[in-house]
Protein backbone atom coordinates (compact mmCIF):
# COMPACT_ATOMS: atom_id res chain seq x y z
CA UNK A 1 0.00 0.00 0.00
CA UNK A 2 2.17 2.50 -1.38
CA UNK A 3 1.31 6.34 -0.56
CA UNK A 4 -0.39 8.46 -3.56
CA UNK A 5 -0.12 11.31 -1.66
CA UNK A 6 2.22 14.51 -1.07
CA UNK A 7 4.20 14.95 2.13
CA UNK A 8 1.99 16.53 4.00
CA UNK A 9 -1.36 14.39 5.05
CA UNK A 10 -3.47 17.42 5.36
CA UNK A 11 -6.36 18.35 7.26
CA UNK A 12 -9.91 18.20 6.68
CA UNK A 13 -12.73 15.52 5.77
CA UNK A 14 -11.33 14.80 2.23
CA UNK A 15 -7.57 14.42 3.84
CA UNK A 16 -9.24 11.20 6.05
CA UNK A 17 -11.47 9.65 3.38
CA UNK A 18 -8.83 10.09 0.56
CA UNK A 19 -6.55 6.96 2.30
CA UNK A 20 -9.36 5.11 2.42
CA UNK A 21 -10.69 5.48 -0.94
CA UNK A 22 -6.92 4.62 -2.39
CA UNK A 23 -7.14 1.52 -0.13
CA UNK A 24 -10.91 1.14 -0.50
CA UNK A 25 -10.13 -3.02 -1.78
CA UNK A 26 -8.28 -3.71 1.37
CA UNK A 27 -10.55 -1.77 3.70
CA UNK A 28 -13.57 -3.86 1.92
CA UNK A 29 -11.72 -6.89 2.28
CA UNK A 30 -10.59 -6.35 5.48
CA UNK A 31 -14.03 -5.67 6.61
CA UNK A 32 -15.41 -8.32 5.04
CA UNK A 33 -13.17 -11.13 6.72
CA UNK A 34 -13.71 -10.03 10.05
CA UNK A 35 -17.13 -10.00 9.82
CA UNK A 36 -17.80 -13.70 8.44
CA UNK A 37 -15.13 -14.33 11.33
CA UNK A 38 -17.50 -12.72 13.57
CA UNK A 39 -20.51 -14.73 12.38
CA UNK A 40 -18.80 -18.12 12.31
CA UNK A 41 -18.06 -17.19 16.14
CA UNK A 42 -21.74 -16.61 16.54
CA UNK A 43 -22.50 -19.71 14.21
CA UNK A 44 -19.69 -21.60 16.88
CA UNK A 45 -21.55 -20.16 20.38
CA UNK A 46 -24.57 -22.58 21.58
CA UNK A 47 -28.04 -20.83 21.53
CA UNK A 48 -29.81 -20.11 24.13
CA UNK A 49 -33.77 -19.61 24.18
CA UNK A 50 -35.57 -17.48 26.45
CA UNK A 51 -39.35 -18.37 27.73
CA UNK A 52 -41.14 -15.51 28.95
CA UNK A 53 -44.04 -14.74 31.72
CA UNK A 54 -45.81 -11.98 33.33
CA UNK A 55 -47.38 -11.31 36.33
CA UNK A 56 -48.80 -8.73 38.73
CA UNK A 57 -49.43 -8.95 42.52
CA UNK A 58 -53.13 -8.66 43.48
CA UNK A 59 -54.76 -5.65 44.78
CA UNK A 60 -57.37 -6.07 47.44
CA UNK A 61 -57.26 -5.00 50.41
CA UNK A 62 -56.59 -6.85 53.22
CA UNK A 63 -58.83 -7.57 55.93
CA UNK A 64 -57.05 -5.75 59.53
CA UNK A 65 -57.73 -6.18 63.15
CA UNK A 66 -58.07 -2.60 65.35
CA UNK A 67 -55.21 -1.13 66.18
CA UNK A 68 -55.77 -1.81 69.87
CA UNK A 69 -55.30 -5.43 68.90
CA UNK A 70 -52.41 -4.58 66.53
CA UNK A 71 -50.70 -3.13 69.23
CA UNK A 72 -51.10 -6.57 71.69
CA UNK A 73 -49.80 -8.53 68.75
CA UNK A 74 -46.40 -6.31 68.31
CA UNK A 75 -46.20 -6.95 71.90
CA UNK A 76 -46.03 -10.42 71.96
CA UNK A 77 -44.20 -10.00 69.18
CA UNK A 78 -46.52 -11.22 66.42
CA UNK A 79 -47.39 -9.03 63.30
CA UNK A 80 -51.26 -9.06 62.91
CA UNK A 81 -51.69 -6.28 60.23
CA UNK A 82 -52.56 -7.26 56.77
CA UNK A 83 -51.32 -3.77 54.36
CA UNK A 84 -50.85 -3.94 50.38
CA UNK A 85 -49.79 -7.26 49.15
CA UNK A 86 -45.91 -7.55 48.11
CA UNK A 87 -45.14 -5.43 45.53
CA UNK A 88 -43.71 -6.48 42.29
CA UNK A 89 -40.26 -5.53 43.46
CA UNK A 90 -40.57 -7.87 46.37
CA UNK A 91 -42.22 -11.00 44.27
CA UNK A 92 -38.88 -10.45 42.23
CA UNK A 93 -36.47 -10.59 45.07
CA UNK A 94 -38.50 -14.01 45.95
CA UNK A 95 -38.31 -15.27 42.51
CA UNK A 96 -34.55 -15.08 42.90
CA UNK A 97 -34.04 -15.63 46.24
CA UNK A 98 -31.60 -18.90 47.46
CA UNK A 99 -35.06 -21.00 48.57
CA UNK A 100 -37.16 -20.61 45.59
CA UNK A 101 -33.76 -21.20 43.50
CA UNK A 102 -32.20 -24.19 45.28
CA UNK A 103 -35.85 -25.96 44.90
CA UNK A 104 -35.62 -25.00 40.72
CA UNK A 105 -32.09 -26.54 40.74
CA UNK A 106 -33.26 -29.82 42.55
CA UNK A 107 -36.26 -30.55 40.47
CA UNK A 108 -36.48 -32.73 37.90
CA UNK A 109 -36.89 -31.80 34.49
CA UNK A 110 -36.56 -33.80 30.77
CA UNK A 111 -33.05 -34.29 29.23
CA UNK A 112 -33.55 -34.13 25.70
CA UNK A 113 -29.71 -34.76 24.87
CA UNK A 114 -29.86 -38.09 26.42
CA UNK A 115 -31.68 -40.64 25.05
CA UNK A 116 -34.75 -41.99 26.05
CA UNK A 117 -36.22 -38.56 27.40
CA UNK A 118 -34.55 -39.10 30.76
CA UNK A 119 -35.22 -36.79 33.73
CA UNK A 120 -32.58 -35.52 35.75
CA UNK A 121 -31.98 -32.39 38.37
CA UNK A 122 -31.69 -28.91 36.66
CA UNK A 123 -28.25 -29.56 38.40
CA UNK A 124 -27.13 -32.30 36.62
CA UNK A 125 -28.50 -30.60 33.35
CA UNK A 126 -26.35 -27.48 33.68
CA UNK A 127 -23.75 -29.42 34.13
CA UNK A 128 -22.75 -27.86 37.67
CA UNK A 129 -19.25 -29.88 39.05
CA UNK A 130 -20.27 -32.93 41.23
CA UNK A 131 -19.16 -31.33 44.18
CA UNK A 132 -21.02 -31.47 47.88
CA UNK A 133 -24.26 -30.57 47.64
CA UNK A 134 -24.00 -27.27 48.73
CA UNK A 135 -21.19 -26.18 46.52
CA UNK A 136 -23.27 -27.22 43.81
CA UNK A 137 -26.26 -25.24 44.97
CA UNK A 138 -24.30 -21.93 45.06
CA UNK A 139 -22.47 -22.70 41.77
CA UNK A 140 -25.80 -23.40 40.45
CA UNK A 141 -28.04 -20.06 42.21
CA UNK A 142 -24.98 -18.34 40.09
CA UNK A 143 -25.79 -19.67 36.91
CA UNK A 144 -29.28 -19.19 37.51
CA UNK A 145 -28.85 -15.50 37.87
CA UNK A 146 -27.23 -15.00 34.58
CA UNK A 147 -30.15 -17.20 32.96
CA UNK A 148 -32.84 -15.79 34.62
CA UNK A 149 -34.12 -12.10 36.24
CA UNK A 150 -37.26 -9.84 36.16
CA UNK A 151 -38.03 -6.55 34.49
CA UNK A 152 -40.59 -4.10 36.28
CA UNK A 153 -43.08 -1.52 34.33
CA UNK A 154 -43.28 1.15 36.43
CA UNK A 155 -46.05 2.87 35.34
CA UNK A 156 -48.42 -0.34 35.29
CA UNK A 157 -46.20 -2.30 38.33
CA UNK A 158 -46.36 -5.76 35.78
CA UNK A 159 -43.11 -8.08 36.36
CA UNK A 160 -41.94 -10.16 33.11
CA UNK A 161 -39.93 -12.64 34.60
CA UNK A 162 -38.00 -15.17 31.80
CA UNK A 163 -35.24 -17.64 31.81
CA UNK A 164 -33.14 -19.17 29.35
CA UNK A 165 -31.94 -22.40 28.08
CA UNK A 166 -30.24 -24.51 25.53
CA UNK A 167 -33.58 -26.34 25.26
CA UNK A 168 -36.98 -24.26 24.40
CA UNK A 169 -38.75 -26.44 26.09
CA UNK A 170 -36.51 -26.71 29.39
CA UNK A 171 -36.91 -22.80 29.54
CA UNK A 172 -40.34 -23.43 29.37
CA UNK A 173 -40.60 -25.96 32.24
CA UNK A 174 -38.14 -24.36 34.53
CA UNK A 175 -40.29 -20.86 34.02
CA UNK A 176 -43.68 -22.90 34.54
CA UNK A 177 -41.51 -24.16 37.88
CA UNK A 178 -40.41 -20.82 39.34
CA UNK A 179 -43.93 -19.53 38.65
CA UNK A 180 -45.69 -22.43 40.80
CA UNK A 181 -42.91 -22.01 43.60
CA UNK A 182 -43.96 -18.83 43.65
CA UNK A 183 -47.82 -18.72 43.98
CA UNK A 184 -46.93 -21.73 46.67
CA UNK A 185 -45.04 -19.40 48.82
CA UNK A 186 -47.27 -16.72 48.07
CA UNK A 187 -50.35 -18.81 49.40
CA UNK A 188 -48.07 -20.59 52.72
CA UNK A 189 -46.94 -16.76 53.61
CA UNK A 190 -50.22 -15.01 53.83
CA UNK A 191 -52.32 -18.36 54.87
CA UNK A 192 -49.23 -18.38 57.92
CA UNK A 193 -50.16 -14.58 58.33
CA UNK A 194 -53.97 -15.22 58.32
CA UNK A 195 -54.01 -18.15 60.76
CA UNK A 196 -51.17 -15.85 63.17
CA UNK A 197 -54.16 -13.11 63.44
CA UNK A 198 -56.56 -15.82 64.22
CA UNK A 199 -55.01 -17.79 66.54
CA UNK A 200 -53.88 -14.49 68.73
CA UNK A 201 -57.49 -13.35 68.40
CA UNK A 202 -58.31 -17.62 69.51
CA UNK A 203 -55.93 -17.00 72.86
CA UNK A 204 -57.07 -13.34 73.71
CA UNK A 205 -60.55 -14.47 73.32
CA UNK A 206 -59.98 -17.36 76.15
CA UNK A 207 -58.06 -14.41 78.38
CA UNK A 208 -60.59 -12.36 78.41
CA UNK A 209 -63.26 -15.14 79.15
CA UNK A 210 -61.90 -15.97 82.50
CA UNK A 211 -61.63 -12.46 83.18
CA UNK A 212 -65.16 -11.61 82.59
CA UNK A 213 -65.64 -14.94 84.75
CA UNK A 214 -63.83 -13.81 87.59
CA UNK A 215 -65.20 -10.30 87.27
CA UNK A 216 -68.65 -11.63 87.69
CA UNK A 217 -68.02 -14.23 90.49
CA UNK A 218 -66.42 -11.50 92.46
CA UNK A 219 -69.68 -8.91 91.85
CA UNK A 220 -71.55 -12.13 92.90
CA UNK A 221 -69.49 -12.73 95.93
CA UNK A 222 -70.04 -9.10 96.90
CA UNK A 223 -73.72 -8.85 96.57
CA UNK A 224 -74.62 -12.09 98.67
CA UNK A 225 -72.10 -10.60 101.47
CA UNK A 226 -73.39 -7.05 101.38
CA UNK A 227 -76.98 -8.08 101.14
CA UNK A 228 -77.70 -4.10 102.07
CA UNK A 229 -74.24 -2.28 99.66
CA UNK A 230 -77.11 0.46 99.11
CA UNK A 231 -77.23 1.79 102.87
CA UNK A 232 -73.50 2.22 102.85
CA UNK A 233 -71.31 4.64 100.70
CA UNK A 234 -68.27 2.86 100.61
CA UNK A 235 -70.24 -0.41 99.74
CA UNK A 236 -71.35 1.84 96.74
CA UNK A 237 -68.26 2.52 95.56
CA UNK A 238 -67.07 -1.06 95.80
CA UNK A 239 -69.86 -2.25 93.76
CA UNK A 240 -69.51 0.19 91.51
CA UNK A 241 -66.01 -0.43 90.94
CA UNK A 242 -66.98 -4.70 90.33
CA UNK A 243 -69.52 -3.10 88.08
CA UNK A 244 -67.41 -1.62 86.23
CA UNK A 245 -64.87 -4.14 85.93
CA UNK A 246 -67.50 -7.00 84.69
CA UNK A 247 -69.24 -4.10 82.46
CA UNK A 248 -65.83 -3.61 80.69
CA UNK A 249 -64.51 -7.25 80.31
CA UNK A 250 -68.21 -7.95 78.88
CA UNK A 251 -67.50 -5.52 75.99
CA UNK A 252 -63.94 -6.39 75.31
CA UNK A 253 -65.23 -10.09 74.88
CA UNK A 254 -68.00 -9.28 72.86
CA UNK A 255 -65.65 -6.96 70.77
CA UNK A 256 -63.15 -10.03 70.43
CA UNK A 257 -66.11 -12.50 69.68
CA UNK A 258 -66.99 -10.43 66.40
CA UNK A 259 -63.01 -10.26 65.71
CA UNK A 260 -62.51 -14.12 66.21
CA UNK A 261 -65.66 -14.87 63.02
CA UNK A 262 -64.12 -12.19 60.96
CA UNK A 263 -60.66 -13.96 61.84
CA UNK A 264 -61.91 -17.22 60.96
CA UNK A 265 -63.02 -15.72 57.79
CA UNK A 266 -60.16 -14.26 56.81
CA UNK A 267 -58.25 -17.35 57.19
CA UNK A 268 -60.33 -19.43 54.80
CA UNK A 269 -60.33 -16.34 51.95
CA UNK A 270 -56.90 -15.16 52.68
CA UNK A 271 -55.02 -17.35 49.71
CA UNK A 272 -54.11 -14.25 47.09
CA UNK A 273 -53.45 -15.06 43.84
CA UNK A 274 -50.55 -13.51 41.08
CA UNK A 275 -52.86 -12.24 38.54
CA UNK A 276 -50.99 -14.07 35.50
CA UNK A 277 -51.00 -11.67 32.64
CA UNK A 278 -49.90 -13.99 30.23
CA UNK A 279 -48.37 -18.03 31.23
CA UNK A 280 -45.26 -18.59 30.14
CA UNK A 281 -44.10 -18.83 26.25
CA UNK A 282 -42.61 -21.51 24.71
CA UNK A 283 -39.78 -19.89 22.83
CA UNK A 284 -39.47 -20.56 19.23
CA UNK A 285 -36.29 -18.45 18.19
CA UNK A 286 -33.03 -18.27 19.81
CA UNK A 287 -32.76 -14.93 22.28
CA UNK A 288 -29.04 -15.39 21.50
CA UNK A 289 -26.44 -14.67 20.16
CA UNK A 290 -27.93 -12.84 17.65
CA UNK A 291 -26.56 -13.25 14.62
CA UNK A 292 -27.49 -9.73 12.96
CA UNK A 293 -25.71 -8.29 16.23
CA UNK A 294 -22.70 -10.09 15.16
CA UNK A 295 -22.68 -9.01 12.06
CA UNK A 296 -22.95 -5.39 12.70
CA UNK A 297 -20.30 -5.63 15.25
CA UNK A 298 -18.16 -6.97 12.57
CA UNK A 299 -19.18 -4.67 10.23
CA UNK A 300 -18.01 -1.76 12.67
CA UNK A 301 -15.12 -3.78 14.10
CA UNK A 302 -13.88 -4.97 10.85
CA UNK A 303 -13.96 -1.44 9.25
CA UNK A 304 -12.19 0.37 12.23
CA UNK A 305 -9.64 -1.95 11.85
CA UNK A 306 -8.84 -1.55 8.29
CA UNK A 307 -9.17 2.55 8.87
CA UNK A 308 -6.64 1.82 11.66
CA UNK A 309 -4.46 -0.11 9.58
CA UNK A 310 -3.88 2.49 6.61
CA UNK A 311 -3.45 5.36 8.46
CA UNK A 312 -1.44 4.10 10.25
CA UNK A 313 0.59 2.56 7.18
CA UNK A 314 0.11 6.27 5.36
CA UNK A 315 1.32 8.22 8.60
CA UNK A 316 4.47 5.89 8.67
CA UNK A 317 4.82 6.68 4.48
CA UNK A 318 4.96 10.17 5.40
CA UNK A 319 7.71 10.02 7.81
CA UNK A 320 9.77 7.63 5.58
CA UNK A 321 9.12 10.49 2.98
CA UNK A 322 10.38 13.28 5.09
CA UNK A 323 13.32 11.85 6.39
CA UNK A 324 11.77 12.13 10.66
CA UNK A 325 15.15 11.57 12.71
CA UNK A 326 12.03 9.56 15.63
CA UNK A 327 11.18 7.36 12.96
CA UNK A 328 14.13 6.30 11.39
CA UNK A 329 15.35 5.41 15.46
CA UNK A 330 12.10 3.76 15.91
CA UNK A 331 13.12 1.72 12.32
CA UNK A 332 16.46 0.57 13.71
CA UNK A 333 14.89 -0.46 16.96
CA UNK A 334 12.44 -2.37 15.60
CA UNK A 335 15.04 -4.21 13.58
CA UNK A 336 17.16 -5.13 15.94
CA UNK A 337 14.85 -6.45 18.49
CA UNK A 338 13.63 -8.66 15.43
CA UNK A 339 17.21 -9.99 14.73
CA UNK A 340 17.52 -11.24 18.12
Amino acid sequence: MDSEYPDSPGTGLFALLNPLLAHSRFVIGFTATVTIVTIAISFAMPSYFRSRTAFAPESGETATLPASLQGLGSLAGMYLGGGSPGSPYFYSAVLMSDGILDQVLQSRFTDRNLPGDTERSLLDILDIPAEELPARLEKGRRKMRNLCGTSIDKQTNIATFSCEARDPLLAYEVTHRFMDLLDDFNARTRMSSARQRRIFTENRLEVVREELATAEEALGEFMIANTRWDQSPVLQLEKARLQRTVDTSAQLYMSLIDEYERARIQEANDIPVITTIYDPSLPTRRSRPSRRAYAVLGLIVGFLLSAAIVYTREYANVLEITGAKEYQVFRNNIGTLLKR
